[in-house]
Formats: C-alpha cells, sequence, structure tokens
C-alpha cells in the first residue's frame, strides 16, 4: 500500500473447500509483526459448492484506496472473476461481493498501474486490459484481451511504471 505494507494472500482456494482464507500484513522494517485478515465468502455456503458454482479460488488480488481486492479464478467455467474487497485491516470480515467482470479465463494475477487508470488481470495465456478515468470506470470496463500464447503459464504482472507490465511464467 501507499504506506509501505505489504499484503500476501493465503486464500487460494483450488478445491473451493478452504474455510481458512487469510491475508498476511507487514511491513519490511517490522517483518515480526505480522497481521492477519481472515475472510469469508458471502455467496459461499458450500464447502465445496457444486462443480457449476466454484468461483472461489482467488490468486489474484491487489490494494487500492484502503481495501485489498480479490479476484476469483473461475473454476465453473461460467466465464466471470467475481471481484470482492475486504478491509486492509486485520480483523475477521465478511468479503463483500462488487462486482462480477466477464473475464473468459482462469485470472493468476491482477496489476493496477500507479495512475490508476488501467488494471491488468493476467491469465493462463492472455492477459485482460481494463481502462478507465476512475476505478469505477474500470470495474465496469469491457476487457480488452491480449494472447499470451506461447509465453507458458503465465502467474505474476505488475507495473514497472506506467509504460511497462512485467509479466513472470
Amino acid at each position: 500500500d501507499n504506506q509501505g505494507t505489504y499484503y500476501i494472500g493465503d486464500c487460494g482456494n483450488n478445491e473451493n473447500q478452504r474455510r481458512d482464507l487469510k491475508i498476511f500484513t507487514f511491513r519490511p522494517d517490522a517483518p515480526k509483526q505480522v497481521g492477519i485478515i481472515n475472510f469469508h465468502y458471502p455467496d459461499q455456503t458450500e464447502f465445496p459448492p457444486q462443480k457449476k458454482q466454484r468461483n472461489f479460488d482467488v490468486e489474484a488480488s491487489l490494494w487500492h484506496d484502503g481495501q485489498v481486492w480479490l479476484f476469483s479464478k473461475d473454476r465453473a467455467q461460467d466465464r466471470a472473476s467475481k471481484v470482492y474487497t475486504v478491509p486492509a485491516q486485520p480483523g475477521t470480515y465478511t468479503a463483500k461481493l462488487i462486482t462480477s467482470l466477464a473475464i473468459p479465463g482462469q485470472v493468476t494475477d491482477a496489476a493496477l498501474r500507479a495512475d490508476g487508470h488501467r488494471l491488468v488481470l493476467l491469465g493462463r495465456g492472455e492477459l485482460f486490459i481494463l481502462d478507465g478515468s476512475t476505478w469505477a470506470d474500470i470495474l465496469k470496463a469491457t476487457p480488452r484481451v491480449v494472447s499470451l500464447r506461447g509465453a507458458g503459464q503465465t502467474e505474476g504482472a505488475v507495473f514497472k511504471d506506467n509504460g511497462t507490465l512485467l509479466i513472470s511464467t
């Protein structure tokens, strides 16, 4: 975040059966002081749910404006990434479902450009770009798709600057 706090998600949920989802927080200047954000999804009532409802696995997250934003990796194949938020403060929360994005792939990471006008969601072999003048506009934008065919299993994305996106495989 803009105060130097790091957020490390322990919210991978491949089988959609976990109940112990959390995000660890720490600052490099005090690495032994670790906070924990515990959370659950308001719309998950079965552990695991039926296969066609398995959209509770999150690998992609980012901090923005005092919230940790979570982007689901759709295992239900309904071609959508659910977007949730939790406060960026240690505690126990029910994640807030904000919207669902029309993403036809499994989201593996998310990155927000420093100017706040571009969100990228990384999938396996593709990149989804959402632009807008505000965060609300970005979350309503139609994603542009860029093929990353041949790049391997793409798992990480971060903006180096407003003109450079780094992707790891």
